[in-house]
């Protein structure tokens, strides 16, 4: 796990993991990466309901205020083990004028 955190939005990942490890319906967490994309593999006595609802609320807790996104999607159950394909989102849209004159500058955005 130590080498997949040391991947972009490490401290997102840091503070998501986190706070799935102390909920009482996890009882162990692990992550794997195929293809670039990370897995979250979570084993849980809980329904996969149950388990969603601590996967959105412990992502949105970690994003609260920030310019990104969590996008959690349900691969598969193995036994007890339900995984999940976890990203987290930051919005590609321009916050700033870089200067250089760009054709969607947000200086000429309209501010209603």
């Amino acid at each position: 796990m130590k080498e997949f955190l040391n991947m972009p939005l490490t401290l997102y990942w840091k503070r998501f993991l986190k706070k799935l490890e102390h909920s009482n319906c996890v009882s162990q967490l692990s992550i794997r990466s195929f293809g670039g994309s990370p897995f979250l593999y979570i084993e849980s006595p809980c329904h996969k309901n149950v388990v969603e609802d601590i996967l959105r609320n412990a992502a949105a807790r970690v994003l609260r205020g920030k310019q990104a996104s969590a996008d959690i999607a349900y691969v598969r159950k193995l036994e007890e083990t339900y995984v999940y394909r976890v990203r987290f989102l930051v919005s590609s849209e321009k916050k700033f004028c870089c200067g250089n004159g760009c054709h969607d500058c947000i200086r000429f955005r309209n501010v209603l």
